[in-house]
């Protein structure tokens, strides 16, 4: 059975996924504040200027000097966005959101939060299986100060971006604007968010693409579409993934058995069980090869071959040799290794740090 910490985590790496989840190419790298490697026991990416750390069994926040600025404290801390971060209480449930000063901006009320974007955050009151089956509970949009600024009248609601949020009403997605002006009808069964005038949305089991004024824009056509990332999108179509633009021409054929979204400026996908990478252009840049493979991370991925991990770089060079048991990425210059439980950093000349 996981115990408290083991629940944190795994709460910590859903939250970290999600935040990925609409990455650009162009995200960018990890900064952690001044390395300290016994003072905490996680400490997370700077973000928003903050970066939130732990130090069993509470979580708080430092600045990029390594000034702890919100005190370890708390159950869990999501990472800061637009000067904002939502904190959470395991004995309640609730959640409640600090600014980077550790104030409150409102009290411990509600089920669920998303980070803040555009200057609003989704907010939820209701059962939290709303997450995976929407039929009871609230949600809006609270602004900085804390306020409600759209009202509590949809079953769920996400993220803003490029000025527009899916929400949910009556088992069905749309999207609103900031005044709370319907934008595209509640008609879809998914909605995602906009990104190179296009999003993807899906309707009758099947998915296509969606302009900036609502109108079908790539036929649903597709048994999967994602976001556009800075004009290319990932689909899935007769269980095969491919890129295309955002006219719908398909920049790669329908060849591979998955395509990750892109970091970096690359994709890892898998064909029969092997990994490489391919560009936004749809150029295969690093063979398909490979037993694993993560996502780039300061222009290095980790790959496995023969049950060993080591590291390439994007042109494909092994720059880490192949002697570790597990998959790393390196921040700020650093990664996490480990040899037979031997846990230890090294700097991506493979020398090992203190």
């Amino acid at each position: 059975m996981l115990g408290m910490k083991g629940i944190k985590l795994l709460m910590l790496l859903a939250l970290s996924y999600s935040h990925f989840s609409y990455a650009s190419m162009d995200i960018e790298y990890c900064k952690y504040p001044p390395f300290e490697s016994n003072r905490y026991t996680i400490k997370l990416c700077m973000q928003d200027g903050m970066s939130v750390v732990e130090r069993v069994p509470y979580w708080g926040a430092v600045d990029i000097n390594g000034v702890e600025v919100i005190p370890t404290q708390y159950d869990l801390i999501d990472s800061f966005s637009e000067g904002l971060a939502i904190v959470h209480d395991f004995e309640t449930g609730k959640k409640a959101y600090i600014n980077n000063k550790g104030e409150f901006i409102t009290d411990y009320i509600f089920d669920n939060a998303t980070d803040f974007s555009e200057g609003l955050g989704a907010v939820y009151k209701g059962d939290q299986q709303v997450l995976f089956a929407p039929s009871s509970g609230v949600s809006g949009f609270i602004n900085a100060q804390g306020k409600l600024q759209i009202p509590m009248v949809y079953q769920f609601a996400f993220s803003f971006k490029q000025g527009f949020a899916p929400v949910i009403r009556d088992g069905k997605q749309g999207m609103i604007d900031k005044n709370n002006n319907i934008h595209i009808p509640f008609i879809y069964e998914s909605l995602g968010h906009y990104d190179s005038g296009r999003v993807a949305a899906e309707i009758n089991g099947k998915s296509g693409y969606l302009d900036l004024a609502g109108k079908v824009a790539i036929p649903f056509i597709y048994d999967q579409a994602n976001d556009f990332q800075d004009g290319v999108a990932i689909v899935k179509h007769h269980n095969k993934y491919a890129l295309i633009d955002t006219a719908g021409k398909p920049i790669t054929d329908f060849i591979y058995d998955e395509i990750e979204k892109f970091f970096e400026g690359v994709a890892r996908v898998e064909v029969d069980g092997k990994y490489g990478f391919i560009n936004a252009v749809g150029k295969l840049i690093i063979p398909i090869e490979y037993e694993g493979a993560s996502i780039s991370f300061e222009g290095m991925m980790a790959v496995e071959k023969d049950d060993k991990w080591g590291s390439i770089d994007q042109d494909g060079k092994l720059v880490i040799p192949y002697q570790y048991d597990s998959s790393f990425k390196f921040y700020s210059g650093k990664a996490s290794v480990n040899i037979d439980n031997d846990y230890f950093y090294i700097d991506r000349a493979d020398n090992r740090l203190n």
